[in-house]
């Protein structure tokens, strides 16, 4: 089920993926744009669960509401996907993020992705991708993105 939200023109919204490891790191650069004035729509850096939890440590019924709770929906009320991306191999509930969000982008609705770190995938290449080096761009260039919310 397809959700859509307003758009709020002063406040849009960021869906932030990445390694599930990653998760207290990306808790703290959502504390940081939340003071930068976006709306975070992603909870994962939330959830209960350790960062080193192992899927099969889960309840698959569990997984699939996050999936879709956590995730995609989230994903749907949100103007703009922000991916973190790593050198090393990792679990990739995250590629599957970014993969989605290259949807919105193809679709009718207005979406934007960024990825902040090393382009570790074909699809980073794309030109409606918006890629950045570290979490310092990433901030200056979704200063330079917001404005065009106003």
């Amino acid at each position: 089920m397809r959700h859509t939200l307003t758009m709020s023109p002063t406040r849009p919204s960021l869906y932030l993926a990445a390694s599930y490891q990653r998760k207290k790191e990306i808790h703290a650069y959502r504390a940081t744009l939340q003071r930068m004035g976006f709306h975070i729509t992603s909870r994962w850096t939330m959830e209960k669960y350790s960062p080193n939890i192992q899927l099969d440590e889960v309840h698959a019924d569990e997984l699939a509401t996050l999936a879709m709770r956590d995730c995609l929906e989230k994903m749907d009320e949100s103007e703009a996907l922000v991916l973190f991306t790593q050198p090393e191999p990792v679990r990739s509930g995250h590629q599957v993020e970014f993969g989605y969000g290259l949807a919105q982008v193809y679709s009718e609705r207005r979406f934007d992705v960024f990825v902040c770190g090393p382009k570790n995938t074909i699809f980073c290449y794309l030109p409606q991708v918006i890629c950045v080096d570290n979490f310092e761009a990433l901030k200056e260039r979704l200063r330079e993105w917001k404005k065009g919310w106003f």
